[in-house]
């Protein structure tokens, strides 16, 4: 098995051993590094550098180092070494990933709104009940201490 990591021209933005040891760093939410293109390895990343294997490469082991603000590495490791037909399977993926977000999201807001609207019919229910079996005057409402 081969194992490589890209580098680039510019300075690494991975930082020494020791401050990756010192920065706990979450996995990243990332499309492009959620199994299906890369697969994130959170005992070589940290804070400021992801490290993540390529999938399209298995049985190599091919490990690409990026940034979660930049994804140009990885973009451009599909790019070079998988050609084009990646490219545009990945392009799809992503599109169809910020769709069902956007889908998921929609429904939440949906399913939130019809939970406010419940609970407020709720409690004109409750008031409505308080008043009639309480037998007190509609006129209670009008004091500036009633809710």
């Amino acid at each position: 098995m081969t194992e490589l990591l890209s580098s680039s021209d510019s300075p690494s933005p991975c930082s020494s051993e020791a401050e990756n040891r010192e920065n706990s760093f979450q996995t990243p939410t990332l499309t492009l590094l959620d199994g299906k293109f890369f697969k994130y390895d959170s005992s070589s990343s940290n804070g400021r550098c992801l490290v993540a294997t390529c999938v399209k490469c298995l049985p190599d082991i091919i490990k690409i180092k990026g940034s979660l603000s930049s994804t140009s590495n990885f973009i451009s490791h599909l790019k070079r070494k998988h050609g084009e037909q990646i490219m545009e399977d990945y392009h799809q993926y992503a599109k169809q990933k910020i769709h069902e977000k956007q889908i998921k999201s929609a429904k939440t807001v949906k399913h939130n709104d019809c939970l406010t609207r419940a609970s407020q019919d709720t409690v004109n229910s409750d008031i409505d009940k308080y008043f009639i079996h309480s037998m007190i005057p509609l006129n209670t409402v009008d004091d500036p201490f009633f809710i």
